[in-house]
Parts: C-alpha cells; structure tokens; sequence
C-alpha cells in the first residue's frame, strides 16, 4: 500500500523515509524521496482525501532528519547533531539549469539526476569512510 504520508505528517506523527531492499529495488536515499513523492502523486490522485502530495523539502526531511530521529542526533547540520554528511558532485550532471541554481534547487535536481552523478566523500559522526 501507499502510506498516507500527507496526513501523518498533519496528524504531527514522528515518520521518516528509509530503504528495504526486500520492499524496494533501490538502497539509494536518493531514489526514496524520489518515490516518495511520486507515489505521495499516486495517492493524491486516487484519492483525493489523501491531501495534496508531498513537497520536495518535506520528502528530504522525511529522508534525513525525519529518518534519522530513529537514530538519535542525526539527518541535519545543526548544532549538537552527528555529522552524518555525503558529498556530492554536481557538475556532472548535464542540465540547461544549472547557471543561478539555489542549494536546495542544485539538491532537487541532485535527486532527480542522482545517476548522473556519484558520492566523492562519506562521513559517518565526522569520520570520513569513503
């Protein structure tokens, strides 16, 4: 099923994105905000009740600081969290857009475009494993 993830998230319900391989075909965070909202799309339409269908910032939440609330201090840069952090390079991704792009834009086309690009650091509570 779909989990009607408008309404937790008004109901104030703690909810985060997370990957399973055994229920998805992806361990990538990247593709589960992806299917987030398009799913949260899917839902939307068919039941209009569900409320409207997720945003890009919410469905990031959802996948970091959401997700990582399981964990603890984790899934964002502020003070006293983990540095929890994966580094990306975007130039590689060929799009028209790119000139003027904000950070969160430059993010959502990240997600979007993830295949095209690939991690060039991982950090897990600041120490780097890849």
């Amino acid at each position: 099923g779909i989990a009607p993830m408008r309404k937790y998230l008004e109901y104030g319900i703690n909810a985060g994105l997370s990957t399973d391989v055994a229920g998805g075909s992806s361990i990538s965070m990247l593709r589960m905000i992806e299917d987030a909202i398009g799913v949260s799309k899917l839902l939307w339409r068919s039941d209009s009740s569900a409320g409207r269908p997720l945003t890009f910032p919410e469905a990031f939440y959802l996948a970091s600081k959401g997700g990582g609330a399981y964990f603890g201090m984790t899934g964002s840069f502020e003070p006293g969290y983990d540095a929890d952090i994966v580094v990306f390079d975007d130039s590689v991704i060929r799009t028209v857009l790119r000139p003027g792009l904000s950070v969160p834009e430059r993010l959502e086309l990240l997600v979007y475009r993830a295949p095209e690009s690939r991690a060039m650091a991982k950090f897990v509570k600041g120490r780097r494993i890849l």
